[in-house]
């Protein structure tokens, strides 16, 4: 019941402190190895007088040890941190924290990188170690999943390799596992698959290209054809567009008059609005193109509206 701001003794240097505002909280007041030290042990009257003095006298026994009380009670709170998060670690799965990766970073992707990311993710990753926690991950679980593709499709088996090492070094800044990555190619995993497949996995392959000089002659001849197909290979000539642009292309997008094509943000990878100038002929060719009644594209596929 005091009330008189100030440290009230109890005795063996417990100390009921009293604040200037009317709080009150205990204090241990304790010598060790010749250094004064004050060890708090809770606020009244959430730790009661009976806790504070049993709790004094835990402090007392280690003092008589010599270690510092302050010091042990911030090592097992250490602990006790370390054993929840080993915990949590133990209960989130490869799955979850690949899902989670992809809502982190696919907001600045288009919507084809992100279905093709967690398809690649889902076919290949999921069924060897979709369930397992991140720390329980090695090397041969890596290998299980790229040995099967390596050689049949090096550019699929690398976009893999390096999604999986991604997922596991958000995992490590989660303190999720530790240690190295299991996936990481530099020193480790150029060391484990065959030497043929490595240079396949990390050489691009280039489809033959037509001679520039032979272009003339095919844009007549693909002017020649009817059908959307041509159409569209010859808009996509016409404008240096990438295929899914001219896939995906509506009639909104475009803007006759003014001779432009505005290809809005969520319909690029970079996540930003782009504007492609229209020259003479690809003006003429988007206004001999049919428009398909009920439909918003220019080139609609078979199902598609």
């Amino acid at each position: 019941h005091l009330s008189k701001p100030g440290k009230h003794p109890d005795g063996e240097g417990l100390y009921l402190v009293v604040s200037n505002t009317g709080s009150k909280s205990w204090l241990l007041r304790y010598q060790l190895n010749g250094k004064r030290r004050d060890m708090g042990l809770g606020s009244y009257p959430a730790a009661s007088l009976k806790t504070a003095r049993l709790a004094a006298a835990d402090a007392r026994t280690w003092i008589l040890k010599g270690i510092d009380p302050v010091d042990h009670r911030k090592a097992e709170q250490n602990r006790q941190r370390e054993q929840q998060q080993a915990d949590k670690a133990r209960t989130v799965t490869f799955k979850v924290l690949a899902l989670d990766y992809l809502k982190q970073h696919g907001g600045t992707w288009s919507a084809g990188w992100q279905r093709d990311w967690l398809s690649m993710i889902e076919r290949y990753t999921l069924p060897v170690i979709g369930s397992l926690p991140p720390s329980e991950i090695e090397t041969e679980h890596v290998l299980r999943i790229l040995q099967p593709v390596w050689g049949l499709k090096p550019k699929t088996a690398t976009r893999l390799r390096a999604q999986i090492e991604s997922v596991l070094d958000a995992a490590k800044a989660l303190k999720y596992r530790a240690g190295d990555n299991p996936a990481r190619w530099r020193g480790h995993l150029d060391n484990l698959l065959s030497r043929a497949d490595k240079k396949r996995a990390t050489q691009h392959r280039h489809m033959p290209a037509l001679e520039w000089r032979d272009l003339p002659v095919f844009m007549l001849s693909l002017a020649g054809l009817k059908g959307r197909d041509p159409a569209a290979l010859r808009l996509l000539f016409l404008t240096a567009a990438r295929s899914h642009m001219v896939r995906f292309a509506t009639w909104s997008e475009f803007d006759l008059k003014s001779a432009v094509w505005h290809l809005p943000a969520e319909r690029m990878k970079t996540r930003q609005e782009f504007t492609i100038p229209l020259s003479v002929q690809a003006l003429e060719l988007l206004q001999s193109l049919p428009r398909i009644e009920g439909s918003q594209y220019l080139f609609p596929g078979q199902g598609r509206t």
